[in-house]
């Protein structure tokens, strides 16, 4: 008894076809899954004093990748310079956002927020940044 092989090929769904990506690089190829923004923030409360300097992160994964900025709890993206300074520091998928703030003065206690966009969605993360008081300074008694 003869039995034939069939090949048979599932027809995928343009939802499913666009979930992959192949890329090629030097003769290899890696197939990749498309993923929307997800955004994590180890610290969402953190506490400052005045005159201090202090570094907020989030950590962004998606794929393609994002557009990901800072922004201030009215909307305004924070730009590049002054007291305020964002970096990013990226992989392929992975990105950390982070924003020194230099000197803090009371017109930088408030939220930020860390967004991060692509064709497959957008999310955000908010850190609130409070006021703390100064270290205490102990005397030459040690008191």
């Amino acid at each position: 008894m003869e039995t034939a092989s069939t090949n048979t090929k599932k027809r995928r769904s343009r939802e499913e076809r666009n979930a992959s990506k192949t890329i090629r690089n030097k003769g290899k190829s890696y197939i990749t899954e498309k993923v929307p923004p997800v955004i994590t923030i180890r610290n969402q409360l953190v506490g400052a004093a005045l005159g201090t300097d202090l570094v907020l992160e989030c950590e962004t994964e998606a794929f393609p990748k994002p557009v990901s900025y800072w922004s201030r709890e009215d909307g305004e993206i924070v730009p590049i310079g002054g007291s305020l300074e964002p970096q990013r520091i990226s992989g392929t998928f992975r990105s950390v956002l982070r924003l020194s703030l230099r000197r803090i003065k009371n017109s930088d206690y408030g939220s930020y927020k860390c967004v991060s966009k692509n064709s497959l969605g957008d999310t955000e993360g908010t850190i609130k940044l409070y006021p703390m008081p100064p270290p205490a300074l102990e005397n030459k008694n040690g008191l």
